[in-house]
């Protein structure tokens, strides 16, 4: 058996995929090895395959917890794999928040200030001016005493109380003193901290693993951060790489150091002729820094988006370098990660091609996304700068159209890897939860 993880974008709405007799076919740990093949589960944590379909599964107290790719519940199932309830996701109306599930079913009333996802069988929810937790029955399990809190990874989240942050486990007991400035999320067993200008790492037991002793301090991942021991907040500073145990991989000699993405990591180098290139990650040129664009989202799969001199017009290279369509646009966006689509701009327009660079879709099209999962978001100019919002899908049909769904800006429309999207209603004041073809799922009429 092959098992694959793919890694999906993100956003507000996942839809369940199970039925409601799901019988697993087998349960196999996270080190991979199988524990058993029949209907009922015995071990507390492990993955569940379902065709091309990857979940992790955890233990509650009466319930596994059904957990997808990007961390997000999906839904519950008791322990002879029957499905109990499935995925909530917080949604607004008016003033207040509730959970729906992904059939649009109204769960937990609208009553907070704010709310977020589900993550390890509780969510973080804002009552009065203070956060908590809450279980999937609505009842708080951790008062609203805090005045920020970010959700549980791992069975610990980050917490902020009289101005300082530290780190909380699901008992509600403070494990890591409120001593710090600022202290990020847990990632790959590290949390960034901040203490007055400089930034380190700790583990979750609170010992440090990298000095408080930069400036800046990002998680780039595969085990990697850039820094600079520049202390300004704004401007260009001299930034390298040092691994998660603080070994220096990169001197600081680089203005800019993106995040890795499928391995490939982005960076610009210093000085007025400074230039974009790519390395692996083994810290070796993969493209050498002399473009003057390179797009941040590189892989072997796709086509970047580059230009050599600030002067061009932007084209599509491979990883060898290798024009593959020539620069002639005023600008354009990366290819799609879902869809073999990029929005390119000609004469102030804005087009979609494919990777052969053939036009598939065009109009009168004055601002264009990127296509996620079949669907994108664009701003369409009927007559006399007079313009409407439409979601759009990959033939260039509209889905949903501004007039009929008001809603103002492009980022009110949260685009999903899966087949559910969200709008937010500008006239009801409320999200507005679609499936990909259009079908409004939430609220009912």
């Amino acid at each position: 058996m092959k098992y694959v993880l793919s890694v999906m974008v993100l956003l507000l709405a996942i839809k369940c995929v199970y039925s409601k007799n799901l019988i697993l076919e087998s349960y196999i740990r996270q080190d991979q090895t199988i524990v058993y093949s029949d209907q009922t589960m015995k071990t507390s944590i492990g993955v569940l395959y379902e065709g091309n379909h990857v979940s992790i599964l955890t233990d509650t107290d009466d319930a596994f917890e059904v957990i997808d790719e990007l961390n997000n519940i999906s839904g519950w199932v008791n322990k002879n794999a029957v499905i109990i309830q499935t995925k909530y996701f917080p949604v607004k109306k008016g003033n207040k928040y509730g959970y729906i599930t992904s059939d649009g079913k109204e769960v937990l009333p609208f009553i907070f200030n704010g709310a977020s996802q589900f993550i390890e069988s509780i969510a973080c929810v804002k009552v009065g001016d203070k956060w908590g937790f809450c279980d999937r029955n609505g009842v708080i399990v951790i008062k609203p005493i805090l005045d920020r809190s970010e959700n549980f990874s791992n069975g610990f989240c980050i917490l902020e109380k009289n101005g300082k942050y530290g780190v909380m486990n699901k008992q509600g007991k403070i494990v890591i003193a409120t001593k710090y400035d600022y202290c990020c999320p847990f990632e790959n067993g590290l949390a960034i901290v901040t203490i007055g200008k400089y930034k380190g790492c700790i583990d979750k037991s609170g010992k440090i693993v990298i000095p408080l002793k930069f400036g800046r301090l990002q998680n780039i991942s595969n085990n990697c951060y850039s820094y600079s021991y520049d202390t300004n907040e704004c401007g260009n500073v001299k930034t390298g790489i040092i691994s998660s145990s603080g070994k220096i991989l990169k001197n600081p000699i680089y203005s800019n150091v993106n995040s890795f993405r499928n391995n490939y990591l982005t960076i610009y180098t210093l000085g007025w002729k400074g230039a974009y290139g790519v390395l692996d990650k083994n810290m070796n040129y993969v493209l050498e820094p002399k473009y003057s664009y390179l797009d941040t989202f590189v892989s072997k799969e796709k086509l970047i988006k580059a230009k050599i001199n600030k002067t061009d017009l932007f084209g599509y290279i491979d990883l060898s370098g290798k024009y593959i369509i020539s620069p002639m646009y005023e600008d354009c966006s990366e290819f799609s990660k879902t869809d073999d689509l990029a929005a390119v701009k000609v004469n102030e327009k804005w087009n979609y091609i494919n990777s052969k660079n053939k036009i598939l879709i065009s109009g009168n099209i004055v601002q264009a996304s990127t296509f996620i999962n079949g669907l994108a978001v664009v701003k369409y100019e009927i007559q006399n700068g007079k313009w409407k919002y439409l979601i759009i899908n990959t033939a260039g049909k509209t889905i949903i159209d501004s007039t009929d769904v008001p809603f103002k800006e492009a980022w009110q429309v949260l685009l999903s890897e899966k087949n559910i999207f969200t709008v937010y209603n500008e006239k009801q004041k409320m999200d507005y939860i679609f499936e990909n073809n259009g079908k409004k799922i939430w609220p009912e009429e």
